[in-house]
């Protein structure tokens, strides 16, 4: 009955659960990098079995030690033949149970070393996240700032544009009022010489009519030239003068010399016509 007891008892349902453990932490270190929150803990969970398996072990020796004493002390009962087969078989299990606590043993010590080494490469993939998040922080703040001095660019470059708008607008306002008054004033300016021309005609006529005989400036009492500085020219009003004495006078006034009517340089037009220049005859 005791041999049976000890047969019953094997350690090969131990023994694949250890291996299921160790296979188990071989795929869990495939996927250390995407599951390195949960890894650490985990290590420990396994760590934490495969000791109390190693305890359960240990256990299990000390109970088949005992329950060989007993079996022994049970024997010497027996026949000698008898005895020595059961010893034998007694034990090869122990010698078996031994070579599997050596064998786990070895797999903890091995175990302990995956772990160990797990553990570094947690911490150097740990270590190179917190890296990585630095430095991707890093570019996040310098990416904010590079948006945030776009973003001001773009906002004076728009306020330079609305006012360069307004520039151009009222630009493009000034030289429409510009040209209107470059048009009235050719418009005014045409008139000016329709009214000299015709003023020039009424002075032709009157000196045909009434002054035929008036041929001398009446500021130095010379008669005035055919041409040169001292030919003859007259002012809006009508008077006429030699040229260079009215240019001279209306430097120092600027009014005609005879009914003192405004005048100025621009006031002075020469004359052609007939019975202004001595010697003419009609």
């Amino acid at each position: 009955m005791d041999s049976d007891l000890i047969h019953n008892d094997s350690f090969d349902p131990e023994d694949a659960y250890a291996a299921e453990q160790v296979e188990w932490l071989l795929q869990w270190n495939n996927h250390l990098c995407m599951e390195s929150d949960v890894a650490a803990t985990a290590l420990k969970m396994q760590l934490i079995s495969v000791n109390s398996l190693k305890e359960k072990l240990k256990l299990k020796l000390d109970q088949l030690g005992e329950m060989l004493g007993d079996a022994c002390s049970s024997l010497e009962h027996r026949s000698t033949n008898k005895l020595d087969d059961e010893f034998q078989t007694l034990k090869a299990k122990l010698e078996e149970t031994q070579n599997k606590i050596h064998l786990l043993i070895d797999r903890d010590l091995e175990l302990r070393r995956t772990v160990e080494q797990l553990t570094h490469d947690l911490q150097f993939v740990t270590l190179q996240k917190d890296q990585l998040t630095i430095e991707r922080d890093g570019m996040v703040l310098k990416l904010e700032e590079q948006e945030s001095s776009y973003k001001g660019m773009v906002a004076k470059q728009d306020q330079q544009i609305r006012s360069m708008q307004v520039i151009i607008s009222e630009s493009q306002h000034e030289i429409c009022q510009k040209e209107a008054l470059r048009r009235q004033l050719l418009v005014d300016l045409e008139g000016q010489e329709q009214v000299h021309l015709q003023q020039m005609e009424a002075q032709r006529q009157s000196l045909v009519e009434n002054n035929e005989d008036s041929i001398t400036c009446s500021i130095c009492w010379v008669t005035w030239d055919a041409d040169g500085d001292h030919r003859v020219v007259s002012l809006a009003c009508g008077h006429l003068f030699g040229h260079s004495c009215i240019r001279n006078y209306l430097m120092r006034s600027e009014s005609c010399p005879i009914c003192r009517q405004a005048a100025n340089f621009l006031h002075i037009r020469f004359i052609f016509g007939r019975h202004v220049l001595p010697n003419q005859t009609q």
